[in-house]
């Protein structure tokens, strides 16, 4: 507590700031949580010397003030805990992306658009195993995080790329005629060998995709993911490192 009724004589004075109106008097009172003080309620040129028992008279207040510093920060605790855990429930740990859970949620935003047309496609890493079994789990580790980079770093902001599990990678690219096409990002992983701490490993991705029209119905998001999943399968077996597409519109069956 300050209580000064000659302001400019006490040993905390330090004047007022230009233009201020003068204190004739100033009683300060603390804003306290569990002892630590967090503000401070200032009072001035009251007609008569301030008392300590002005002081005791204001203490509800500054108790009451005191209550809701502390639910602020127990709310702002709570929501950081919150913002941590959805990140944690949402989040690959290895390569930083969304995992297959949020790829699935945020499909809905796609699908939300109503006119421009965009795709779905999945990106699988070619011969990971043998990358594993020639190298180690942690150079494979490498090669997925280096993956994980270039694909985000080729997609605009408003694209969305995910880690499904194990090698494979979920991308969706909103409207497509102006978005980086999938052979570009096909050719970005093929460009440079990814340096490893066992050396550079020369890594390729195959990748299937289907156009999701404007006309599209939201609950066929799985249909959507498995035209990609067997356009990534035609892929892989016309000789993989390249890109397949299959137009659901035009198809009547998943044969």
């Amino acid at each position: 507590m300050v209580l000064a009724n000659r302001p400019r004589h006490h040993h905390a004075s330090r004047g007022t700031p230009s233009g201020h109106p003068p204190l004739l008097r100033f009683l300060g009172l603390p804003i306290k949580i569990g002892g630590e003080t967090v503000g401070m309620i200032g009072l001035a040129n009251k007609a008569e010397d301030y008392t300590e028992e002005d002081a005791l008279f204001l203490q509800p207040l500054l108790d009451t003030l005191g209550a809701l510093f502390y639910a602020l920060e127990v709310e702002k605790s709570r929501h950081y805990a919150e913002q941590k855990l959805r990140y944690l429930a949402e989040t690959d740990v290895l390569t930083r992306l969304p995992n297959r859970r949020a790829f699935i949620e945020r499909i809905a935003e796609f699908y939300a658009q109503e006119s421009a047309p965009f795709s779905i496609a999945v990106v699988d890493i070619d011969y990971f195993k043998l990358v594993n079994d020639q190298y180690g789990h942690q150079v494979g580790d490498e090669v997925l995080q280096e993956v994980a980079f270039r694909l985000s770093s080729a997609l605009r902001s408003d694209d969305l790329v995910a880690r499904m599990g194990g090698e494979e990678f979920g991308v969706c690219l909103y409207d497509t005629q102006d978005a980086p096409t999938l052979e570009v990002l096909r050719k970005t992983i093929a460009a440079e060998p990814v340096l490893t701490s066992e050396g550079a490993v020369n890594v390729t991705v195959s990748i299937g995709a289907c156009q999701v029209s404007s006309q599209r119905c939201a609950d066929r998001w799985e249909d959507d993911l498995r035209y990609a999943d067997l356009a990534l399968y035609r892929a892989k077996k016309e000789g993989r490192n390249r890109v397949r597409w299959h137009m659901p519109s035009m198809a009547t069956n998943f044969t």
